[in-house]
């Protein structure tokens, strides 16, 4: 299956999370790394009231350590 077929039968819906793990914008960078590690995730939405916030990533995590180190 090459990307123009699975184009053509495949949508987001049938192959997305429809239930992701998220994290809070009010959780601390452990709480984050914590998860990651126990999760293996790359990427966790960051969600509150029920409205993403947006993405945080592992690289997200790295930088801010180092930045703030």
């Amino acid at each position: 299956l090459n990307i123009e077929e699975a184009d053509k039968v495949i949508n987001i819906v049938d192959i997305m999370t429809p239930d992701p793990v998220t994290i809070s914008p009010k959780d601390t960078i452990k709480q984050a790394a914590k998860l990651f590690a126990e999760k293996r995730f790359l990427v966790v939405p960051v969600v509150e009231n029920g409205e993403i916030m947006g993405i945080l990533s592992v690289k997200d995590i790295i930088h801010s350590i180092a930045y703030f180190s």
